[in-house]
């Protein structure tokens, strides 16, 4: 069997959480090997929601309720994506927690209060360097502000003050520009003014529902001094990541 035909048996994290370390890193490098075969070095897994019960339980994503469990094992995923030369991007940061709602089609909330988001947290900041960066959740945490994470410039930097990239959860969801009251291209600029370094869609500029999401950048960051600042801060995150993985070489 080819290693892509292999992928086909990959386990949930539920399922992977029963295996040995080595076997999860084995499975990380894995498929971070059959990624590169195709061209493609960057990863938006693993999980490292902590989640006893609620939506990332039941659909099998969190591989524990246990934050050790998920410390181990997500930590050994990345682990073996890292040897294959593939960015681990560990989501969704700071946490979804044991919250039922589903993000990508109803407003997710919670109002804990920061000690319980800093321990949520604490479970991605324990996989240090073995990460490239995080991915942004689209959960309001009421204790930080009114908008979603993705949205919220103190939870970026929260990521940013580990050295990471922060990637956004997928701007191109309806139910997110209805939770804040905007049309989409705006929330596009609000996930830049946040200060995320890389901004997911699932709606590419030529499609009914994408956006021209370089024009709209483009203009924003020409708008005033400070945009292109932002920008360049972008950009010199990226950049690090890249020559830390060693894309840079030979250029």
């Amino acid at each position: 069997m080819n290693r892509h035909a292999s992928l086909k048996r990959l386990p949930s994290a539920r399922e992977l959480a029963s295996l040995p370390d080595s076997k999860v890193e084995a499975w990380g490098l894995r498929v971070g090997k059959a990624m590169r075969d195709v061209g493609l070095n960057m990863n938006l897994a693993p999980v490292f929601d902590v989640a006893p019960s609620g939506h990332m339980f039941r659909n099998g994503r969190a591989f524990s309720g246990d934050s050790s469990v998920v410390q181990q094992k997500a930590s050994a995923f990345a682990r073996g994506l890292s040897r294959a030369g593939v960015v681990a991007i560990g989501k969704h940061f700071p946490g979804y927690g044991d919250l039922d709602a589903d993000s990508d089609h109803e407003p997710a909330i919670v109002d804990w209060d920061e000690a319980r988001v800093r321990s949520e947290a604490s479970v991605f900041f324990a996989a240090g360097p073995l990460l490239g960066g995080v991915m942004m959740s689209n959960i309001v945490y009421k204790q930080f502000g009114s908008r979603p994470a993705i949205l919220e410039p103190s939870l970026v930097s929260m990521a940013h003050e580990q050295g990471w990239i922060s990637v956004t959860d997928d701007v191109a969801i309806r139910a997110l520009a209805e939770q804040i009251g905007a049309e989409q291209e705006e929330v596009v600029r609000l996930a830049f003014l946040a200060g995320n370094d890389l901004i997911l869609t699932t709606a590419p500029p030529d499609w009914d529902q994408g956006l021209d999401y370089f024009g709209i950048l483009t203009k924003l960051a020409r708008s005033e001094p400070e945009m292109a600042e932002r920008l360049d801060a972008a950009v010199r995150r990226v950049l690090r990541l890249k020559d830390r993985m060693g894309l840079l070489d030979g250029l």
